[in-house]
């Protein structure tokens, strides 16, 4: 993936005979600002459109600050690269692969859906003294190729009480304030990671999931529910659970077994053995979200506005992974439609087929069958993060 050397050559110079300067511009559904500049009102200040300086430049470009969705130029330089397949060789510049991976990692690490609009600029370095300007310094055509993929903005929903107006509620993305630092950081420690490859393939899924997740919930908690697969089985490649646990998932064979005499011993051994070959994928899921889940999880989501009635509560996190799980093996091997109702908290309105899934006044009983998928996205979205800001914290205490 060229995405990782390039984040992983941070302080390394690419060779300027090869290299090439490109720019491309970001969409961001949100807005985005510098929250270390020191000024009265980001909006009115150019020192907080810088948002990061190294590995690559990356600055807000919109007027005003607060249009949206909100424009970014991204800035980077690459060398060209040679590819060979079998008897074909390519050589070329992987900028369009390293700009769309490098939205989607921004995607992962700051919430919010940010994708490439287009390519604008490309600067090649002089190669003989009479070359002219203009084959160096080239402006990209680009009207007719631009990508506009962003959410659509959403109008505010007023709640009136006996008194008027009781509230109002604003279901588009707030600003976010970002420190350049810890970003670099992040991003760092993502590409030095043993899982940097699984890192970025769950970060693409996790793009891939934000631009779905509008108009198709059900596609976004499959791609959702992928990413984590992606990451979990690479993490916990190794796991395997007690043998306590591998007689009882097989506890059929151990039956079996002492029904045809054998000892208590070998029974066990029997029950182990048959366990051999299982990827144990549904605990590995498990265990990914639950081992890097933190309390910020149970606070007020800032990104999309869901009631907490229909938000699991902590006790119930593990059986409801367990249902989310079941209902995308459902999916995905027997057609099965999620339920309506997890489109619920991605907008002011909603399908009116959601009430059929809602089960009020039934203690004991999630109030719908799985999660709405927004806040499914949150709880993936803060265990990956979690996991990616405890390797930066080890590369700090290891230095």
């Amino acid at each position: 993936m060229y995405v990782i050397d390039f984040l992983r050559n941070l302080n390394s110079n690419v060779p300027e005979a090869t290299a090439v300067s490109f720019e491309y511009r970001l969409l961001c559904s949100g807005e985005l600002y510098d929250a270390q500049a020191i000024t009265a009102d980001w909006r009115k200040s150019d020192a907080t459109r810088l948002l990061l300086d190294e590995p690559f430049t990356l600055t807000v470009c919109s007027h005003p600050f607060d249009d949206y969705p909100q424009e970014l130029s991204l800035r980077f330089q690459a060398a060209r690269v040679k590819e060979t397949k079998g008897r074909t060789t390519s050589i070329f510049y992987p900028d369009d692969e390293i700009a769309r991976d490098v939205a989607s990692i921004l995607s992962l690490l700051l919430r919010r859906l940010i994708t490439v609009a287009a390519k604008v600029r490309e600067i090649h370095p002089r190669h003989y003294d009479q070359e002219p300007n203009f084959l160096l310094d080239n402006s990209i055509d680009f009207v007719n190729r631009i990508n506009r993929d962003y959410w659509e903005r959403k109008p505010a929903t007023v709640v009136y009480g006996v008194k008027g107006v009781h509230d109002i509620i604003d279901y588009n993305p707030p600003p976010l304030g970002l420190v350049p630092h810890d970003l670099g950081k992040l991003l760092t420690a993502l590409a030095s990671s043993q899982h940097a490859e699984s890192l970025v393939l769950g970060a693409r899924l996790y793009s891939q999931a934000l631009r779905q997740i509008e108009h198709e919930a059900d596609l976004a908690y499959q791609s959702l529910i992928s990413c984590v697969e992606t990451l979990a089985n690479d993490v916990l490649n190794e796991y395997r659970p007690d043998e306590a646990d591998m007689i009882k998932t097989k506890e059929s064979v151990f039956n079996m077994a002492a029904k045809l005499g054998l000892k208590q011993e070998q029974c066990k051994a029997l029950a182990i053995e048959a366990c051999s070959g299982m990827s144990w994928a549904t605990r590995k899921f498990t265990k990914f979200l639950l081992e890097n889940t933190a309390n910020d999880l149970w606070k007020k989501d800032d990104l999309f506005q869901l009631d907490e009635l229909f938000c699991p509560k902590q006790d119930e996190i593990e059986p409801t992974i367990h249902a989310v799980y079941a209902a995308r093996g459902g999916a995905t091997h027997r057609g099965r439609p999620y339920p309506p109702s997890i489109a619920i908290g991605i907008g002011p309105t909603f399908p009116s087929s959601v009430f059929r899934d809602i089960n009020l006044g039934q203690p004991n009983t999630p109030i719908t069958p799985i999660p709405p998928v927004v806040w499914f996205e949150r709880l993936v979205n803060c265990a990956i993060n979690n996991f990616v800001k405890r390797i930066a914290a080890n590369e700090n205490n290891a230095q």
